[in-house]
C-alpha cells in the first residue's frame, strides 16, 4: 500500500513535496506562533518523503470493504512508526554550511495529517492521538493560516499549502461527524476551522482551480477534488457544483476523456487519468452510467502496465464493488448534497 508520490515535479510554489523522517522529538509544534513565509520564497530541496498519499487511498478503499486486513495491520504499524513523538518530521537535505553529523528536520503538518486520517480509518484508539488532535484544534499553534489554508511545515515552508489544507478538510469532517470523536468543545473549534478550510479551498478554486506549480488544474482538480468533495458538501459550498461542471467539460459524447484532456495531463497515463476522473465524479454524487464509461477505459488499460498507482488502483476497486452490488441505484447514485450531514453552519 506505498508507492510513489502521485505526480513528478514541483508540488507547491512555496516548497517541494515533503520529505521522510520519522526521528526527533515533538518540541518542534511546542511553538505558539511562526514567521509567516514571503509568498515568493525559496523552495528547500526537501529530498525524501512519506508517501502517505498513495498509502491513504488503499487503506481507506481496503478498510470500507473489509479486504486485506493482513495489508492493513502492517500498513497501520508503518504509520505509526512515521508518526513517532505524534508527528511526521521529514528531512531538509542537506544545505551549505552543514556539519556533515547534523539531521535538520521540519515537521510536516501535511503528512501529520494525513497520517492521522489513515490510523483513524484504520480504528486505530482516539486516546492513542489524543495529543496530535489535541495540536491540529489548538487555535495557539498556527496549523491553520489566517486565510484558511493549513502550513505545510512548522517552520521555513509556512505558506497555505493545497494538498494539506484537503487532507485536513477531511480530517475535520471525521472529528465532527464520528461518533467516537472527541469533546464537544473539539466538535466546535473542528467546525470553524472546516469552514476556515472551505473558504481556503474556494479561494484557491476561483484563483487558479486548484493548479500547483507545474500540475495543471485539468490534472489536479480531479484528485482534490476526491479529498474535499464531502466537505464541499456538507458546508452547501457552491464549488461543489462548480467543480463538477467544470470537469464535465472534458468529457465526450460517449463519455470517455477528450483528447484536448490527455494533452493538458501529459505525464498521466490515460488509465489513471480515466479512473480519477470516474472517482470524481462518484465523489459528487454523479449516477453510475455517467461514470462508467470512463470506469470501463480504466479496466481496459488495467493489465498493460500503463502506469497506475496504488491510489489509482483502489479507485478501480471501490468502483467495482459500486458497480457490483446490490444496493439500489437511488441509494447508490443520491447526491452529496442530499445526503444528510452534520451542519457547520
Amino acid at each position: 500500500v506505498t508507492g510513489d508520490e502521485l505526480s513528478s515535479g514541483r508540488v507547491r510554489r512555496t516548497g517541494a513535496r515533503a520529505a521522510g523522517g520519522i526521528n526527533g522529538n515533538v518540541h518542534g509544534v511546542e511553538r505558539t506562533g511562526r514567521t509567516p513565509a514571503k509568498p515568493d520564497a525559496p523552495c528547500l530541496p526537501l529530498t525524501l518523503k512519506p508517501r502517505l498519499y498513495l498509502t491513504g487511498w488503499p487503506c481507506f478503499v481496503l478498510s470500507s470493504r473489509r479486504l486485506a486486513a493482513p495489508a492493513l495491520r502492517l500498513a497501520r504499524q508503518g504509520v505509526l512508526q512515521l508518526l513517532n513523538g505524534g508527528v511526521v518530521r521529514v528531512s531538509e537535505g542537506a544545505v551549505p554550511g552543514m556539519s556533515p553529523a547534523e539531521r535538520p528536520t521540519l515537521v510536516s503538518y501535511r503528512h501529520t495529517l494525513r497520517a492521522v486520517q489513515i490510523l483513524l480509518a484504520l480504528g486505530e484508539p482516539l486516546e492513542s492521538l489524543e495529543s496530535t488532535l489535541g495540536w491540529i484544534l489548538d487555535l495557539r499553534r498556527n496549523w491553520q493560516n489566517d486565510d484558511g489554508g493549513w502550513a505545510q511545515c512548522d517552520t521555513m515552508i509556512t505558506g497555505s499549502d493545497l494538498w494539506g489544507s484537503s487532507y485536513a478538510a477531511g480530517l475535520l469532517l471525521w472529528i465532527i461527524s464520528s461518533e467516537k470523536s472527541l469533546s464537544g468543545v473539539d466538535r466546535v473549534i473542528a467546525k470553524k476551522k472546516l469552514r476556515a478550510t472551505v473558504r481556503y479551498l474556494e479561494h484557491q478554486w476561483a484563483a487558479c482551480k486548484w493548479a500547483i506549480g507545474e500540475t495543471s488544474a485539468a490534472q489536479n482538480a480531479p484528485v482534490i477534488f476526491h479529498e474535499v468533495a464531502e466537505s464541499l458538501a456538507i458546508a452547501r459550498s457552491p464549488a461543489l457544483s462548480e467543480v463538477l461542471q467544470w470537469l464535465k467539460q472534458w468529457i465526450t459524447p460517449a463519455g470517455t476523456l477528450s483528447q484536448d484532456y490527455y494533452t493538458l495531463c501529459k505525464d498521466t497515463a490515460r488509465a489513471s487519468a480515466s479512473i480519477r476522473m470516474a472517482y470524481a465524479f462518484h465523489v459528487g454524487g454523479a449516477p453510475v452510467d455517467f461514470w462508467r464509461p470512463l470506469f470501463h477505459a480504466a479496466i481496459r488499460e488495467f493489465d498493460s502496465g500503463a502506469g497506475m498507482n496504488s491510489a489509482d488502483v483502489a479507485f478501480c476497486l471501490d468502483l467495482s464493488e459500486v458497480s457490483l452490488n446490490t444496493v439500489s441505484a437511488e441509494t447508490k447514485n443520491r447526491p452529496l448534497l442530499d445526503t444528510p450531514r452534520p451542519a457547520i453552519d
